[in-house]
């Protein structure tokens, strides 16, 4: 039913869609991968800024300053457990009772 020229207009389109496409993938992921080894090359040069600015101590306070948010999302989940806990503890039938 197809027409046999229409079909292979067809294939050679495709092909040549696929090809570009092909093209563009490993220019995209060349692209990629420059721009990560250019972060990863500026956290190097940062690293080792840091490494001869600040002394033993310094590092370590450092170190331990970027776990404090973690820290604080930590407590925050505790308490709000904690309030939910205690608020449905004063809601349950078996405490009502002690106040009768």
């Amino acid at each position: 039913m197809a027409d046999p020229e229409l079909e292979a207009i067809r294939q050679r389109r495709m092909q040549e869609l696929m090809a570009q496409r092909g093209g563009a993938n490993q220019q995209n992921a060349g692209q990629q991968k420059a721009q990560e080894d250019a972060k990863q090359e500026a956290e190097e040069r940062r690293q080792m800024m840091l490494a001869q600015i600040l002394s033993s101590e310094a590092r370590e306070r450092r170190k331990f300053s970027l776990l404090i948010p973690f820290m604080i999302c930590l407590m925050t989940a505790v308490l709000i457990i904690d309030a939910i806990l205690f608020i449905s503890y004063f809601k349950s039938s078996t405490f009502k009772q002690f106040w009768k």
